[in-house]
C-alpha cells in the first residue's frame, strides 16, 4: 500500500483544516505527551517551512503537497539532511492525524538517502593533552573540568551544565544526569585517581 495515497475527500484536504489541526497536535504534544519546548519548537518551523513553501496559511495535508514540498526544498539548494529534519516532523503529524481519524489512511514521506560520513573522534594523544592539562585560574579551571568530566562520563555538555553535588553518589562512582527528555539517567564515573577530586570541583564551581 502507498503510504501517500490518502484520498483528497479525507478532511484534512480542505486548506481550512490543517491549521487548526496542526495547533491541536501542538496542544497535544505539549500537555498531553509532555514533549520538550524544542521539540514544539522543531515541529512548529518545519510547519512554517511548509506553509511558506506553498505560500498558504493553511496548506493542504495531501501526497502531492507533502511531496511538493520536499521538491521545492530540495530546488532551493536546501540539503538533504536539513529536508529530513522537516519530514520527520511532517510525518509526526501526519501520523497524529490518522490515528485520530482526520485522515483514513496514514501520509508518510520517506525519508531523503544521506551520505554516510564516519564521525571524527579525539584520539588517545588528544585526550591525554586535554585531561593533562594545568589549568591557572578560575574559568581555566572550571573548562578544564568540565571537559574532564564530560570526556569520563560520556555526557551531553546540556548534561553536564545540569550536573549538581547531589546527584552524585562517590559510593558507587555514578552521577545521576537530567536528559533532554526530562528523564534521568545515570552515567559512569572512572576510578582513577583524581575523578572524584576534579568531579566535585565541576559541581562547586558550576
Amino acid at each position: 500500500m502507498d503510504p501517500l495515497s490518502t484520498s483528497d475527500a479525507d478532511p484534512c484536504c480542505n486548506p481550512l483544516a490543517s491549521a487548526d489541526l496542526f495547533k491541536q497536535f501542538l496542544n497535544e504534544r505539549r500537555y498531553l505527551k509532555n514533549v520538550t519546548g524544542d521539540t514544539i519548537e522543531w515541529y512548529d518551523t518545519a510547519w512554517k517551512a511548509f506553509q511558506r513553501t506553498l505560500n498558504k496559511t493553511a496548506p493542504p495535508i495531501t501526497k502531492t503537497s507533502l511531496q511538493g514540498f520536499v521538491v521545492a526544498m530540495r530546488q532551493r539548494g536546501v540539503k538533504p539532511i536539513s529536508v529530513n529534519t522537516y519530514i520527520k516532523a511532517l510525518n509526526a503529524f501526519c501520523r497524529w492525524l490518522h490515528e485520530e481519524g482526520h485522515h483514513r489512511e496514514r501520509l508518510q514521506l520517506p525519508l531523503l538517502k544521506l551520505e554516510k560520513r564516519v564521525l571524527q573522534t579525539l584520539t588517545d594523544e588528544q585526550i591525554r593533552t586535554l585531561v593533562g592539562r594545568k589549568p591557572k585560574g578560575f574559568e581555566a579551571t572550571r573548562l578544564h573540568t568540565l571537559i574532564s568530566f564530560a570526556l569520563d562520563t560520556g555526557v551531553r555538555i546540556e548534561e553536564a551544565l545540569s550536573a549538581r553535588v547531589s546527584n552524585v553518589d562517590y559510593d558507587n562512582l555514578l552521577v545521576t544526569v537530567l536528559g533532554n527528555q526530562c528523564w534521568q539517567t545515570k552515567r559512569l564515573v572512572s576510578r582513577r585517581r583524581g575523578s572524584r577530586r576534579w568531579s566535585c570541583r565541576l559541581l562547586t564551581l558550576s
